[in-house]
């Protein structure tokens, strides 16, 4: 959108609603996938609009080192994202056998939290180890709000009450 072209995004949007209508009616109607299978065309159609979008990209903006540039932060973050879910997932399952009882909403609510966080610190800790440069930048942007200013670190004298 940035670059004054907005036919190009809707474009490739149709296409990939297209893409996710046919794929949805397939896998339910001819394969029989049901709920798994809406979930795999909405993904497929995702996966189609991000590569097609990013492919566009690349060739108006004529980026020089796309492998370094754009490819490999892209592909550490889905190998963290990957890695991130795999673990959550598993503390889910483990959190569900052994420690919580989610057959009351509040089991499910804490089950879903912790897997949630978990989740969230292991795909954070791995862009970090990977060097994801946004990663760093995340961190740094908390520290400005985390650290106390130094205003309100000094006491202030109060006027006396009056009486």
């Amino acid at each position: 959108y940035a670059l004054q072209d907005t036919k190009t995004p809707l474009s490739v949007s149709f296409a990939s609603l297209i893409i996710n209508i046919t794929t949805a009616l397939l896998a339910i109607f001819k394969f029989n996938l049901g709920v798994f299978g809406l979930a795999m065309s909405v993904s497929l159609a995702g996966v189609f609009r991000s590569l097609a979008l990013t492919v566009i990209l690349v060739k108006r903006i004529k980026l020089q080192n796309t492998l370094a540039d754009l490819v490999m932060p892209m592909a550490k973050m889905v190998l963290a994202a990957l890695i991130g879910g795999l673990i959550s997932w598993l503390g889910l399952r483990s959190l569900d056998l052994y420690l919580i009882d989610t057959t009351r909403i509040g089991g499910l609510i804490i089950l879903s939290a912790i897997s949630a966080l978990l989740g969230l610190i292991i795909y954070f800790c791995f862009c970090l180890w990977f060097k994801i440069k946004e990663a760093s930048r995340i961190i740094k942007f908390v520290q400005r709000f985390l650290v106390w200013p130094k205003s309100a670190s000094t006491p202030v004298e109060l006027p006396p009450f009056p009486q």
